[in-house]
């Protein structure tokens, strides 16, 4: 005895079909972490320059936004200290090359960061390390 399939069954499951393989994400979240500890990743080791540092990040950026990525997770306390005004925490060493000095001429970095990121079409998100009290390397 031969079944026969209802229409309605029929389209509803090439409707599914159709809607499956179609169907793309609405939002695929593709970061790049940004590491300051130690100069890992920005800026870079050694340069205090203001206008050096903020090229350096709007290169990155560049960079990051032409292979595709759509968001930064940005290290902001890399040791107890902070790459923006804190009442808290000190001026990073590695934004300044001394820890507490701010920067010359002053700018809030974490403001320029968010600014340029978003300009970008970017997400900004802020990454802290809220235990490391330091950070020494090759020291036992």
């Amino acid at each position: 005895m031969k079944k026969i399939i209802k229409p309605s069954f029929l389209i509803f499951c090439l409707s599914f079909l159709i809607y499956h393989l179609s169907a793309q994400p609405k939002y695929e979240f593709r970061a790049v972490w940004i590491a300051t500890v130690d100069n890992t990743d920005w800026p870079p080791k050694g340069i205090v320059d203001v206008d050096s540092q903020k090229a350096e990040f709007i290169r990155q950026l560049d960079m990051h936004k032409k292979n595709g990525m759509n968001a930064i997770i940005m290290q902001v306390r890399p040791a107890a200290d902070a790459f923006y005004p804190s009442q808290y925490e000190p001026w990073s060493q590695w934004l300044t090359g001394t820890q507490g000095k701010p920067p010359s001429p002053y700018y809030d970095p974490l403001q320029f960061m968010i600014e340029e990121t978003h300009k970008r079409g970017m997400e900004f998100h802020a990454w802290c390390n809220p235990y490391r009290a330091d950070f020494k390397i090759g020291e036992s």
